[in-house]
């Protein structure tokens, strides 16, 4: 038990080594965002140096043979019931007497498949310490460990370039990123489907801006998917922990809700809710919503901006209300959150002023979040609804470390504000813009493939990562050494997703 603990530690200490291997790649000036594969491969050779030292022992005479095997599937098992332990803290909080129930309901496959890779690991590890044919047994962990990437969501699949189909904003946004050092790129992910992409060289933040033609591909659809309205207990606003319920977890489910004849494309956070911390992060709703063309939670008679999306003849109509009435949502919208913030109204900017007092031209300020460099999601349209756009804003540093920055008076690194959403926006022309909730909540899934052979990309914001310190203004993060990886990654209450029937 002895051996199996200290291969445990020393296991323990490559993490931490792993998270100075970035360190050095971030000094050396490279891109946070091309270290995501090592939230992966640093647990896995963790694993394999765990194996490693048992089967070293085992070939010194140390230990027998048996003992070292049944240590490394022991090993394996104390890795696996940790990140499953970690699972169960983020769903649940472990403040449920059925804790235990509703953690191991919310298992995916690729909890599963990740796992017995890991196991794998640990006895590849443990036949390369001990065999004489050590370098095919570390070999096929390597090979092993390159296999988990897309199986854990920490490799993104290939996309292809636009070509001749680059979208009509594409001379815009490539214009406003020249004038605010942005590398800007264009993918093409699906019929009506397109993907822009930008890194500041400044300080690393990243952009994605999702644009689906609703007039060239008719079949798209937007809707909402409430956690709530899918739990054990459906519809009583009291939810288990949204923390580890994110757009990873939530895939498959809502493939499987839509069925067949349709696709998922894409899936990004909603609206704002209540964190609930004092309850072990088991949030509330704090705004009436739409699913469905059913009114839920009509706890506020009106709240700032109401943004959703009414079908006419199979067309969407996408529109923002000022301090719209809970009680009239139904008549105008088939699905709609409140609480939204607006950003651009009929083609104006709106104002920050503390005193609104023209809702149609004017917002209310909201204290840190409006000037707070941090994640966004922001969904805009053009005027005749034929073109919507998502905006997903990925602050390499975290909003905690953004949180700290502003606190503590010093310069915030990476991420936006409200201003610098605004000012996007206007350069892509759009008719009208919100913003949704932002910071740990911004995620996005999006589509890459066809019918068959599909994958989903990931945009996930860290959750149990730590920022401790910048480098050339780009952060220095401690990232824990779980598997899937995806596991650390925060949740939200609300989901709004676009899909696309298949079948005419």
């Amino acid at each position: 038990m002895i051996a199996v603990i200290s291969s445990f530690v020393i296991g323990l200490l490559l993490a931490v080594m792993g998270s100075l291997v970035s360190f050095l790649a971030v000094c050396l000036g490279v891109t946070p965002g091309v270290l995501l594969p090592s939230q992966t491969i640093v647990p896995a050779l963790s694993l394999v140096l765990s194996g490693y030292c048992l089967g070293r022992r085992s070939e010194a005479g140390r230990l027998s043979r048996r003992a070292a095997l049944v240590g490394s599937l022991i090993l394996a098992l104390i890795w696996i019931v940790l990140w499953w332990f970690v699972w169960c803290w983020l769903t649940t909080r472990l403040r449920s007497p059925e804790w235990l129930r509703w953690g191991t309901a919310e298992l995916t496959p690729t909890h599963a498949r990740s796992w017995i890779g890991a196991v794998l690991l640990v006895l590849l590890g443990f036949l390369g310490g001990r065999g004489s044919d050590r370098a095919r047994w570390l070999l096929l962990a390597g090979i092993l460990t390159l296999l988990l990437l897309p199986v854990s969501g920490a490799w993104p699949p290939k996309t292809r370039q636009a070509g001749h189909g680059l979208p009509s904003e594409w001379n815009r946004i490539q214009s406003w990123g020249n004038t605010h050092l942005q590398r800007v790129s264009c993918e093409g992910l699906g019929s009506g489907v397109t993907m822009l992409s930008g890194t500041d060289l400044a300080d690393s933040t990243r952009w994605n801006l999702m644009i689906f033609n609703f007039h060239s591909n008719p079949r798209l659809r937007l809707s909402l998917y409430d956690i709530d309205q899918h739990d054990f207990d459906p519809g009583n606003d009291v939810n288990y922990s949204y923390y580890g319920l994110n757009v990873f977890w939530l895939v498959p489910r809502v493939n499987r809700m839509l069925g067949e004849g349709r696709r998922l494309v894409a899936l990004f956070n909603g609206c704002f809710f209540y964190l609930g911390r004092p309850q072990g992060f088991r949030g509330r709703h704090v705004e009436p919503e739409v699913v469905d063309g059913r009114l839920l939670y009509p706890m506020r008679d009106e709240s700032r901006w109401t943004f959703g999306v009414r079908y006419q003849s199979g067309r969407p109509q996408f529109d923002m209300v000022s301090n719209a009435a809970p009680k009239s949502l139904t008549r105008r919208f088939d699905c709609a959150v409140m609480g939204t913030q607006g950003l651009v109204n009929h083609g104006q900017r709106l104002r920050i002023v503390k005193d609104a007092i023209h809702p149609e031209t004017t917002i209310h300020p909201i204290p840190v979040i409006d000037t707070l460099l941090t994640d966004r999601t922001s969904l805009g349209w053009n005027e005749n609804s034929t073109r919507f756009y998502v905006l997903i804003v990925d602050d390499p540093d975290g909003e905690t470390a953004s949180q700290r920055q502003k606190r503590s008076g010093r310069r915030q690194t990476g991420g936006w504000d409200i201003p610098r959403m605004q000012d996007f926006w206007m350069s892509v022309g759009v008719d009208s813009a919100i913003n949704l909730d932002g910071g740990g909540s911004t995620q996005l899934a999006y589509r890459v493939g066809g019918l068959r052979r599909a994958r989903y990309g990931y945009v996930l914001p860290g959750a149990l990562g730590w920022t401790f310190g910048y480098w050339d203004n780009r952060p220095i993060r401690i990232e824990p050494p779980v598997l899937p990886p995806w596991i650390g990654h925060s949740g939200v209450l609300n989901y709004f997703y676009v899909y696309e029937d298949t079948e005419p």
